[in-house]
């Protein structure tokens, strides 16, 4: 009898397990993963927006309960991203309207914890544990000195607090326990969903030239779009794994293709810091294609490179009213308001040397708008640091770049650490700018996300990962000469 209902339930099991299985392949399949980009694009351009983060926050709590990895959740996740970069602003209000959808997420994340149970043993902290648990403490106490209790436990800074420094430990432990086992398959899994991300963007950003090339739009509307350094930002953290589908022979041309256009995309927004950014992402990857890719391969991405730079420098030369407009920007980039904020910054630490001001400091309205639910924001990441954490956060911040260059540097040497070395490259151009790291999502969390996969994608890898520069000799012996 008790064998009987073993074998059952064992059964019952096994076909839970299977069917389990397949969804998680059709959920990761490139034909599913398109037609989701596409429904989220129509209902983008029908301004269905709330449409957008209903069904992808389900597709979510759905993924985390029925799958015991979660690269599933990834694409949903940058769709809910790039669907309301444009449109939502985030305040209490705001906050307090997605909070049921939060409780029934925050209820998926407890049962996924609970069906899919990490063994005491096999729990990861991961590198970067005590760096992250580092900033974690500048991040609770900044400003802790100034503020009342009603300050302080606000909605706001509690937010602030939380997603930027214990919550985003949080995030980094979850991950690093919850990737799939299959390392060489999950790092094609983890690019391909950052490849069909970005093409949502790369869609958003056809409309926006379209209403500008058809007349129903100036030139200056792209510059005037609230959400440039946004989104320019975005595409330039998931243009690098479009390059990288490439290199790793998935999307050879396609996968190069979405990277160039991801990083046009961030140039046509007219961000400044997005166009540096992405001519320096653009060039890192396509250099590196072509002196690690092996023979046959390099003869495509030089020749591929070579078009690129022609093609880029024509745009350039014949789109005389995006070209003006960008050199004024550029010619007014030193005596701009960031300047300002950054003297206010310099002032404000002085004067609060120890642990700075917090994130609740108010008074930067006098030079730009920076929303209700904004922290006081000085447009450059060190000068935030400085301004709103001291030197508490001056020496844990230091100690989270010094670990995340070394864990980079640090042998083996893999193709998928190099793109996860550029993206957080681009990332920290981004930062002198416009200090993407203090907006916890998506950047941050992103960010985390990257380096978790980067350590437990790269961990023990195979000699046939490990990158080598192929010279003449190699060659050579790759393709040896006929007799």
């Amino acid at each position: 009898m008790n064998s009987a209902l073993t074998s059952r339930r064992t059964k019952i099991s096994d076909k839970i397990s299977g069917a389990t299985a397949k969804l998680r392949k059709i959920a990761l399949s490139g034909p599913f993963m398109f037609f989701a980009v596409v429904l989220n694009f129509f209902l983008y351009q029908l301004d269905c927006i709330n449409a957008i983060i209903v069904m992808n926050a389900l597709a979510i709590i759905l993924f985390l309960v029925c799958f015991r990895d979660v690269l599933p959740c990834l694409l949903p996740f940058l769709s809910i991203c790039f669907g309301t970069i444009n449109y939502y602003s985030l305040t209490p209000d705001g906050l307090k309207k997605l909070l049921p959808l939060a409780a029934v997420g925050a209820v998926a994340l407890v049962l996924h914890v609970v069906i899919y149970p990490v063994k005491k043993e096999d729990i990861r902290i991961g590198k970067q544990f005590w760096s992250m648990f580092a900033i974690g403490v500048a991040a609770t106490l900044a400003g802790a000195n100034l503020m009342n209790a009603e300050i302080y436990f606000s909605l706001k800074n509690v937010y602030y607090v939380l997603a930027l420094g214990f919550g985003a430990l949080a995030a980094y432990v979850f991950v690093l326990n919850y990737l799939p086992s299959d390392k060489k398959a999950a790092k094609k899994e983890f690019s391909a969903c950052i490849y069909f991300g970005g093409l949502f963007g790369v869609l958003q950003m056809a409309a926006l030239l379209y209403a500008v090339l058809s007349g129903k739009e100036p030139v200056e509307f792209l510059a005037r779009q609230r959400y440039r350094n946004n989104f320019a930002a975005l595409m330039l953290m998931l243009a690098p794994f479009s390059f990288y589908q490439s290199f790793a022979g998935n999307r050879r041309f396609l996968g190069y293709l979405m990277g160039v256009l991801q990083a046009a995309s961030a140039c046509v927004t007219l961000s400044r810091a997005g166009f540096v950014t992405a001519i320096a992402i653009a060039s890192a990857c396509g250099v590196f294609c072509i002196l690690f890719s092996d023979y046959k391969n390099r003869k495509f991405y030089v020749k591929t490179f070579a078009v690129t730079v022609v093609c880029a420098g024509l745009v350039l030369v014949l789109a005389d009213n995006y070209f003006d407009i960008l050199s004024k920007r550029f010619d007014g980039a030193g005596s701009d308001v960031r300047t300002k904020i950054w003297e206010l910054g310099f002032s404000v630490f002085k004067e609060h040397p120890i642990l700075g001001v917090g994130w609740m400091a108010e008074g930067n309205s006098n030079y730009v708008y920076t929303g209700a639910f904004s922290i006081y924001w000085y447009h450059n990441s060190f000068v935030q640091i400085a301004a709103s954490t001291g030197i508490l956060g001056i020496l844990c911040y230091g100690f989270g770049y010094v670990q995340k260059i070394y864990v980079v540097v640090s042998k083996p040497f893999t193709a998928f650490k190099f793109f996860v070395a550029v993206t957080f490259g681009g990332y920290m151009m981004m930062n002198m700018l416009h200090p993407i790291e203090f907006t916890p999502v998506p950047y941050l969390i992103l960010m985390t996300i990257a380096f978790a996969a980067m350590e437990v994608f790269d961990e023990k890898a195979a000699a046939g990962e490990k990158l080598k520069f192929m010279g003449k000799s190699e060659i050579a012996a790759y393709y040896p000469p006929s007799k």
